[in-house]
């Protein structure tokens, strides 16, 4: 895996598991620069029977807060910057 080949001491956040909050999906958006909307899974089933208005930042953090499978995975933070690592050598881009 492209972590363990880099060394990287990663703390990994299972947030389907665990969940994640509102404030915390709009840090990640800030982090990466993106709004809410394009972190999210549209092709989700749960995401295609919500009528969602994907302007609204607040209202898609909710949403994905209530539906964690419906963010975008994986999210690599380091040092104040993320990606989303899809595939996962994008990584690279971070370092």
């Amino acid at each position: 895996d492209v972590y363990k080949r880099q060394k990287l001491d990663i703390i990994e956040i299972n947030y389907i598991k665990d969940g994640i909050e509102v404030d915390d999906v709009l840090s990640l958006s800030r982090l990466l620069k993106l709004p809410v909307s394009k972190m999210i899974r549209q092709k989700e089933v749960e995401f295609q029977q919500l009528s969602l208005d994907l302007t609204n930042d607040l209202l898609c953090a909710k949403a994905v807060s209530d539906i964690p499978s419906m963010l975008e995975r994986p999210v690599v933070v380091y040092e104040g910057r993320a990606i989303i690592a899809r595939p996962a050598e994008l990584v690279h881009e971070l370092f």
